[in-house]
């Protein structure tokens, strides 16, 4: 699991593989809805988790599962939401494929001369 490097407690490491089983799918579903795409749905998943395995000094203190719940709901959602943010920015760019052609022999000359070599 590459998770476990982020975690330096054995006891913090068997709660986070807990966490991991308890709600992964869930974390999937959740970042599905928000993002619309599996692929992009499964990284935000990935996301979350290793947020949630550096933190899991802090994690582990949650004791209320309707409390955990809701931690781990919120770290998806928001590792999704900053995948949304993330991708608004490469799709509003103009696809490589509609992009006009451009060889200008005269910047090419240009360039080349006032080069030393």
């Amino acid at each position: 699991m590459i998770y476990a490097d982020l975690i330096d407690d054995a006891g913090n490491l068997i709660r986070f593989e807990e966490i991991y089983e308890e709600y992964r799918q869930q974390m999937f579903f959740k970042a599905e809805q928000i993002l619309q795409d599996a692929y992009e749905a499964e990284d935000a998943v990935q996301d979350a988790f290793i947020g949630i395995a550096r933190n899991m000094s802090t994690v582990s203190t949650i004791k209320e599962q309707k409390d955990l719940y809701y931690y781990v709901m919120r770290a998806v959602e928001n590792a999704a939401y900053n995948r949304t943010r993330q991708t608004k920015r490469y799709t509003a760019a103009v696809p490589l494929q509609d992009a006009p052609h451009v060889f200008d022999r005269s910047f090419w000359k240009t360039a080349c001369t006032q080069m030393d070599y």
